[in-house]
């Protein structure tokens, strides 16, 4: 179930809000909390219900296991719930990798696999493994089976993040605060999905189809239609992935449950790391806690600090999908921010807004790996931005700036006037730079909004208009990682 859906958000939705506060009112926490897990449940097997068992045992599997770690502090006994956790995220996502790596690398002639991914694997399952650790580390409670299933499968968050931990989400479930109704938190929630619902169905799937025009349909791209493209990929992405947290903050708040963060203004950071800290937040708070830091982290010097950065930036990359694009959009952080330390030191003083567009520049350059579907493709489209396969004008451009047009020019971008389908791009980009590089992040428009007079309103109007734009109905881009 997605939820820019009107299955979701004029059915499922208002049912599950009215019968769990009604729950609450009427009868237990512990009735009202087992109704919200079969509620996730719903959500979760709407999608495909074949994979609803295999969530089912993993959720079930892993509280058990917690339960054993946190009494006896056994090693093998963690270490056997890790590999049980990663098991079948390497058999349902690698398989077709390692086989493709082993044909190239020793002659082998395996066959291509096609497995269907179980929907939300990578995040219910770091989610598990950091349970696990901490009950090795003695950092858990003795949660009850309900409390943990809900903080696995809670619906807001179970699809596609933010990636939450035990400690931020169950001590919420079980708070006498979470039972009653809160208007405030509920318009919060509201104002929170409408600025998501408006992200993803009005800019990230507007910007969708010159992305898989560029990266799909074309064969070669010249120096502005890969700009053009790869541009458009740069914020439809982040409109599409944030607009996803921003409505789980919000579904969220709806039920008293403080999700947190995930995007705080990423484009305008001004250093990788800074960006790092901005970006996909709680999944690099995942890999700093449970891979940099037991790996070593800072406290060996330099090098080994630099080591470990590429690392674990490399696991991050690795995490988000099978194919060396994202083995190389991985290594390609890790080298940008462990390049940043000793560049740190040197103390230059860089302009902000230099820093802040050297920065996009490489996050830019990168997100062409994360998107193409081949290595080939990749080089291919870099090749582009760097003016590699020609500098052709878009069409009337070059008439504007009194440049005949050439024979064999090809234009797929009109500016001005043309197809019909594309001479608005230039407007969507403009109009998304200025929204990633210029305006707050939803977090501080909503909480630091001076006039808020006309905010019900603005608000309003988004969630309205988001849901005109319902029509064009697609998934979100990280449900396939």
């Amino acid at each position: 179930m997605l939820f820019n859906s009107y299955v979701f958000i004029f059915l499922f939705l208002p049912i599950v809000i009215t019968v769990y506060f009604l729950l609450q009112k009427k009868t237990s926490n512990a009735i009202s909390q087992s109704f919200l897990v079969l509620a996730s449940y719903f959500f979760y097997a709407y999608w495909n219900p074949h994979f609803l068992p295999f969530i089912l045992i993993s959720i079930y599997a892993n509280y058990f296991i917690g339960l054993r770690i946190s009494k006896t502090r056994s090693l093998p006994t963690l270490v056997f719930g890790i590999v049980l956790n990663l098991a079948p995220l390497l058999y349902f996502k690698y398989t077709a990798f390692l086989l493709e790596i082993s044909n190239f690398l020793f002659g082998t002639q395996f066959k291509d696999v096609s497995l269907t991914l179980p929907l939300a694997i990578s995040f219910f399952t770091f989610q598990q493994i950091a349970f696990l650790v901490d009950a090795y580390k003695a950092l858990t409670k003795e949660y009850d089976v309900t409390s943990y299933s809900l903080f696995v499968s809670f619906f807001p968050q179970l699809i596609a993040g933010p990636i939450v931990h035990h400690k931020q989400v169950i001590s919420q479930f079980r708070s006498l605060k979470s039972r009653y109704f809160s208007k405030h938190n509920f318009i919060l929630g509201i104002s929170y999905f409408s600025v998501g619902l408006f992200k993803k169905t009005v800019l990230a799937d507007t910007l969708s189809r010159y992305v898989t025009n560029g990266f799909d349909n074309l064969i070669t791209l010249d120096f502005f239609e890969a700009w053009f493209a790869s541009l458009a990929y740069t914020f439809q992405l982040y409109f599409d992935f944030s607009g996803y947290s921003d409505m789980a903050v919000g579904l969220g708040l709806m039920i008293n449950i403080a999700i947190p963060e995930n995007f705080m203004s990423p484009y305008q950071a001004r250093n990788l790391r800074d960006f790092w800290k901005r970006w996909h937040m709680t999944l690099g708070a995942w890999l700093r806690d449970y891979i940099y830091v037991p790996i070593g982290g800072n406290r060996l010097g330099a090098l080994r600090t630099a080591r470990n950065l590429f690392i674990t930036f490399l696991i991050g990359g690795i995490w988000h999908g099978a194919g060396i694009n994202f083995v190389i959009w991985g290594a390609l952080h890790g080298i940008g921010v462990s390049a940043h330390l000793p560049l740190s030191r040197l103390r230059i003083s860089i302009p902000k807004v230099v820093s802040i567009a050297l920065t996009f520049f490489y996050v830019h350059i990168c997100w062409v790996f994360f998107r193409s579907k081949s290595f080939e493709r990749a080089v291919d489209l870099v090749s582009s931005l760097f003016g590699i396969n020609g500098f052709n004008l878009p069409k009337n451009v070059d008439r504007i700036l009194g440049i005949p047009h050439l024979p064999d020019e090809k234009p797929w971008i009109s500016l001005i006037v043309g197809n019909e389908s594309n001479k608005y791009l230039l407007i969507y980009l403009v109009v998304s730079a200025s929204i990633c590089f210029f305006l707050p992040n939803t977090r501080a428009f909503l909480t630091n909004i001076k006039n808020r007079r006309y905010l019900p309103y603005f608000i309003a109007g988004l969630l309205a208009i988001g849901i005109v734009f319902i029509s064009r109905e697609s998934e979100f881009l990280y449900f396939q990682f």
